[in-house]
């Protein structure tokens, strides 16, 4: 028997932390139980960068580089889905042309989503849901609205951690420096501003540091001058920087968007044994509501006392960190949530 096709969509190459962990990291384990998965990268290439020598960009230009390149990518992403058995997709389809190819396919569609996209790429992302077979949704909030939006079944699975990739259990708690520590990308190091000055009060009153682990970063350094170390965000290392974090923090705006996050900051936090201050909104308080694994400020005031509460106790650190931890292997383990996806991709008769 001929192993089941699915065909991933993704955003975009590594860089795009929700395809890496919605989609991505279950391929190995799709493979192993009886799936061939392939991967559509639907990031549009955009003109090459070549040194502008006897006038290259403006020659592909001019020859319509552009068209040729759109042309290629709509003929390769039909190729892809004739041979798939079920198109797997990370948010949306960002383009109409790949929403009528999978339209006219009549293949199989499971939609993944971890944001509220119906607030920000409004018209793809609902033109995806109208022509979508199941929804797999990051969180409660996002499931209710693929289930009364458009009457789909919608599987919630939230975003996993590889347990076994993060530390059993605590190495140590810092003696000589209280690190706070932040992982983030580009697309949320503004949060940080939301709490610059109580941060930087405790960094500059107390024996502490501040460590930043993202990409596109620049911009921070002169909000966030004292005691503040930069690290480049690294697949192969990133855990182990993680598990030197006196305390993870996750501050966020009050907003709509806000109920639609998955908490993946504060979930890897509690991976590697980490206590966390974060925003209470959305999934984050009900992370904090089922175990006591740090906690939640929505004043300049609390989210310094929160500090404080930490720094001044390391057997507070070592609870919060242990119960954290207890919480992801319970509930958010990928081995154990793998079953779920599996079962969806299982029921279809393809």
């Amino acid at each position: 028997m001929s192993p089941k096709k699915i065909l991933a969509v993704t955003l975009g190459g590594t860089e795009y932390p929700s395809s890496n962990f919605r989609l991505r990291q279950y391929y190995p384990l799709l493979e192993q139980n009886g799936y061939e998965v392939t991967e559509f990268n639907s990031k549009r290439v955009s003109i090459p960068n070549y040194p502008n020598i006897i006038g290259v960009r403006g020659l592909l230009r001019r020859v319509g580089y552009k068209n040729i390149n759109k042309k290629y990518y709509l003929n390769k992403f039909k190729k892809q889905v004739e041979q798939a058995d079920i198109i797997w997709v990370n948010k949306l389809l960002r383009d109409t042309e790949l929403i009528n190819i999978v339209k006219a396919s009549g293949k199989v569609l499971v939609v993944d989503f971890d944001d509220a996209e119906w607030l920000s790429s409004t018209y793809l992302f609902n033109k995806t849901l109208e022509i979508a077979t199941q929804a797999i949704a990051g969180n409660n909030y996002l499931a209710n609205y693929a289930r009364t939006q458009y009457k789909l079944e919608t599987e919630i699975i939230p975003t996993t951690i590889d347990v076994k990739s993060y530390p059993k259990q605590k190495k140590h708690i810092n003696d000589d420096k209280f690190i706070i520590g932040w992982l983030g990308s580009y697309f949320t190091n503004e949060y940080l501003l939301l709490i610059q000055k109580p941060l930087n009060e405790f960094l500059e009153n107390t024996k502490s540091e501040f460590h930043i682990i993202s990409s596109k970063h620049d911009f921070l350094k002169e909000h966030f001058p004292k005691n503040t170390k930069i690290i480049n965000w690294d697949e192969s290392s990133f855990i182990d920087e993680v598990a030197n974090f006196n305390i993870g923090i996750m501050p966020l705006p009050n907003e709509e968007w806000v109920k639609g996050k998955c908490s993946f900051k504060m979930l890897q936090y509690m991976a590697a044994h980490v206590p966390v201050v974060v925003s209470p909104l959305g999934m984050n308080n009900e992370i904090l509501e089922q175990t006591n694994c740090g906690f939640g400020a929505n004043s300049a005031k609390e989210w310094s006392d929160s500090f404080y509460k930490f720094y001044e106790n390391k057997n507070l650190q070592l609870e919060a960190g242990n119960a954290g931890r207890k919480l992801i292997e319970k509930e958010f383990d990928l081995i154990s949530n793998f079953q779920k996806l599996k079962n969806i991709f299982d029921k279809f008769n393809v």
